[in-house]
C-alpha cells in the first residue's frame, strides 16, 4: 500500500498551529502598546493639570487635588500614583508616576510624566504671567 501524499486532511490544522502563536503576539502587543499609550496620556494630561494650577493659584494643595479628580476622570485610582512636586527658582514641576497595569510587558513598570511652567516676576499691571 502506497501512502497519497496529495491529500490534505489536516493541512490546516497545522497552519493553524503555525499561525496562531503569531497572531496572537501582534494582539497581546498590541493590547499593551494602547494601554501604556492610554496610561501614558493620562499622567501626562494630569500633570500639565497640576502645574497648571500650581502656577496660577501658588496653592500646591488645589494643584494635587486636580491633578486626582483629572486621574479618577480617566478611570485610574489616585491612590495608586505617586505625585512629586517641586519648586526650583521661579520654575514649578510636577511629576505623575502610574505603575503600569500590564502584567506581560516587563520592561515597563511606571509610567510617568513630567510638565513645568515658569512664574515670571510681576509686572507692572499686577497680573502673573507664566508658560
Amino acid at each position: 500500500m502506497r501512502a497519497n501524499f496529495g491529500e490534505t486532511t489536516g493541512n490546516s490544522f497545522i497552519e493553524l498551529l503555525l499561525v496562531l502563536p503569531i497572531f496572537l503576539t501582534l494582539i497581546l502587543g498590541s493590547l499593551g502598546i494602547f494601554m501604556w499609550a492610554q496610561e501614558s496620556y493620562a499622567v501626562g494630561q494630569a500633570a500639565q493639570v497640576g502645574v497648571t494650577k500650581w502656577a496660577t493659584t501658588g496653592n500646591i494643595l488645589i494643584s494635587r487635588n486636580d491633578i486626582n479628580r483629572t486621574l479618577k476622570a480617566d478611570g485610574f485610582s489616585p491612590q495608586t500614583a505617586s505625585t512629586d512636586c517641586s519648586q526650583q527658582g521661579t520654575l514649578d514641576v510636577v511629576t505623575v508616576s502610574l505603575p503600569f497595569r500590564v502584567d506581560f510587558w516587563q520592561k515597563a513598570r511606571v509610567v510617568s510624566a513630567t510638565r513645568s511652567a515658569v512664574n515670571e516676576t510681576r509686572s507692572t499691571s499686577g497680573s502673573q504671567s507664566w508658560w
